[in-house]
């Protein structure tokens, strides 16, 4: 009425959030990038060492390898990609069937990714199983979960043991074995107790004793949501006592072949290498791969070379060389492992694929009141039984 002109509206939420920068996701980007450029670097250091003139000889004996001892290593390499398939494989049983060859192969795929930055390895899982398999987001992570629990149960012990007795003998085998099946059983019974529906109803009396000043009522709720049915799924692979126990073996099977590509190397460069290094070798090598956050090129490299040198395994040797002739053979299968994977897999019909309508495990991943007794799971996959009886 007086002629002011109206106030100016208040900027929207959504006007206000899209004129931001997004800062954290170019931080993570820019990390991600340079930890990839960092391991170059590792990876350029490690090969100056291996290429100094006092390995001279070595260099040429890796350059005129012979075809048996490079299709031995080769051989090896691709052992640990089936074996990693394997136990992911086996470990998600008790909650969904699927096919050892396609887990495999996405396996397969995963191990040439986590060369590469972003984490592309676990995208590349995510996306396969969820919209191929149609696993639940958060069942595929329960899933990794699970996988690491068992990875732990056997390295921990392995590891130290090869620290304490430096030697395989008696005593080692004993304690490393012996570790492994204590930690790997306590774990399954402490999953027994919350695994199942027993186990969660377990778990929700814990939640009603939690008083509501430390969100006590909200614990209660979140546990009947599908989510954490979903979650609650790696409870269940864990108190599979059959699956668990078939997924260490494989796993100290696997620490066996890793192990063994390290000593076949250095003996192909008149290194004699230990077992009992090893095997720590090949642990700090593998690990270090899994934990890279910016792929594993370089890192594990530099960062087992290393460690061997504070420790002085094989005799204070310079293993360098034997890193890279492993690096390099194991990189070649990976790269060839991939193509496979594609071609058996065509991920390429993922992409911008919608998912189809959501499995009875996704609409019904919580408890249904009304169930009958004795009726399947949900999640049942077919006529036959939904899985193992593995209590």
């Amino acid at each position: 009425m007086n002629g002011a002109p109206p106030p100016a509206a208040p900027p929207t939420p959504s006007s206000a959030a899209t004129s931001r920068p997004p800062i954290p996701r170019l931080l993570r980007t820019t990390l991600q990038i340079l930890g990839f450029l960092l391991g170059i670097a590792l990876l350029w250091w490690c090969a100056g060492r291996a290429l100094a003139p006092e390995n001279r000889e070595q260099i040429e004996r890796v350059a005129n390898l012979s075809p048996v001892r490079f299709a031995l290593l080769a051989l090896l390499s691709a052992g640990t990609i089936a074996l990693n398939g394997l136990i992911f494989w086996i470990t998600i049983r008790p909650v969904r069937r699927l096919g050892a060859a396609s887990v495999t192969a996405v396996n397969a795929l995963a191990t040439f990714l986590n060369y590469l930055p972003f984490k592309l390895s676990v995208l590349a899982r995510l996306l396969i199983h969820v919209r191929r398999d149609g696993v639940p987001v958060l069942t595929v992570g329960a899933w990794f979960a699970a996988v690491a629990v068992v990875m732990l149960g056997v390295y921990a012990p392995l590891v130290g043991v090869s620290l304490w007795r430096r030697g395989i003998d008696a005593w080692w085998v004993a304690g490393g074995l012996g570790g492994v099946v204590v930690a790997l059983g306590i774990g399954v019974a402490l999953a027994r107790l919350f695994a199942r529906d027993t186990g969660r109803d377990r778990l929700t009396h814990l939640a009603t004793r939690v008083p509501r000043a430390l969100a006590g009522g909200l614990i209660t709720r979140l546990l009947a949501t599908a989510a954490f049915s979903r979650l609650h799924a790696g409870l269940d692979m864990l108190a599979s006592w059959r699956c668990v126990a078939g997924a260490a073996a494989l796993r100290v099977l696997d620490v066996g072949v890793q192990a063994a590509r390290f000593v076949v190397a250095a003996a192909i460069l008149s290194q004699p290498l230990s077992w009992q290094d090893a095997t720590l070798i090949a642990c700090t090598y593998f690990l270090i791969g899994v934990a890279s956050p910016a792929g594993q090129l370089g890192t594990r490299e530099a960062g087992t070379t290393w460690l061997a040198g504070v420790l002085g395994l094989a005799g204070q040797q310079d293993l360098a060389v034997v890193m890279l002739t492993v690096s390099v053979i194991e990189s070649l299968v990976s790269l060839l492992g991939a193509g496979v994977a594609i071609a058996w897999l065509r991920p390429d019909r993922l992409i911008g694929r919608r998912r189809s309508p959501p499995l009875p495990s996704d609409s019904a991943a919580a408890p249904d009141p009304a169930a009958t007794p004795g009726d399947p799971p949900a999640d049942a996959p077919g006529p036959g039984p939904t899985q193992p009886d593995d209590r």
